[in-house]
C-alpha cells in the first residue's frame, strides 16, 4: 500500500520506538536483562500486540502470548524482528545503547529502507545499501559490554531493487 506509506511515513518509526521502550521497561524490571522475545512483552502487558503489525501490509494474526511456548509464534507473526534477547549490561557503558539494534522491520519500507529501533529507545530509517554499517556498529557496541555479535535477519540484508527514476 504505497499511498499509505507516503501519507504516514513515521508510523513504523513510532512502532519501533514503542517496542524498544517496552523492552527497556522490561529490562528495568528484570535487573537489566532485556526480554527473551516479543511474546514476553505482550504477556507482561507492556506491549499491545497490534504494535507488531505494520500498518502498510497484509496483517498476520498475532497469536495469544499468554500460553507457554508461544514466543516463537508471536515473533514469526510480527512484522518486526526482535534482536534484544540476551541483551544486558547497558549500565556498564550507557553510550552503547544508542548503537545496539534491538528491533528491525521484517520487510523494506518502500523497498529501500528498513525501520530500525535501538536499545536506547530511538528509531530511524536505514537505507538498505548501508544497513550493513548499522549491524557492524551494533556488534561493535555489543562487544564493548562483552556480548557476542548478532547476525542480521536475512530480510534486513537482502538487496532490493531501487525505484525507477
Amino acid at each position: 500500500n504505497l499511498d499509505a506509506r507516503l501519507l504516514h511515513p513515521d508510523a513504523e518509526l513510532g512502532q519501533a520506538v514503542t517496542i524498544a521502550e517496552a523492552a527497556r521497561t522490561w529490562a528495568t524490571d528484570h535487573d537489566g536483562f532485556f526480554p527473551p522475545n516479543l511474546a514476553s512483552l505482550i504477556a507482561a502487558h507492556k506491549l499491545d500486540p497490534a504494535i507488531l503489525q505494520s500498518p502498510f501490509g497484509p496483517r498476520k494474526p498475532i497469536p495469544p502470548a499468554t500460553q507457554p511456548g508461544t514466543g516463537y509464534a508471536v515473533d514469526e507473526a510480527s512484522d518486526f524482528v526482535y534482536m534484544g534477547a540476551g541483551l544486558h549490561g547497558l549500565s556498564a557503558d550507557p553510550t552503547v545503547a544508542g548503537k545496539i539494534v534491538i528491533v528491525v522491520s521484517r520487510e523494506s519500507r518502500l523497498r529501500s529502507y528498513h525501520t530500525v529501533g535501538y536499545a536506547d529507545g530511538h528509531s530511524e530509517f536505514v537505507r538498505n545499501d548501508v544497513i550493513g554499517n548499522t549491524w557492524e556498529a551494533s556488534n561493535e557496541a555489543r562487544a564493548k559490554i562483552h556480548l557476542g555479535p548478532m547476525t542480521a535477519p536475512a530480510a534486513a540484508t537482502q538487496p532490493t531493487m531501487p525505484f525507477a527514476q
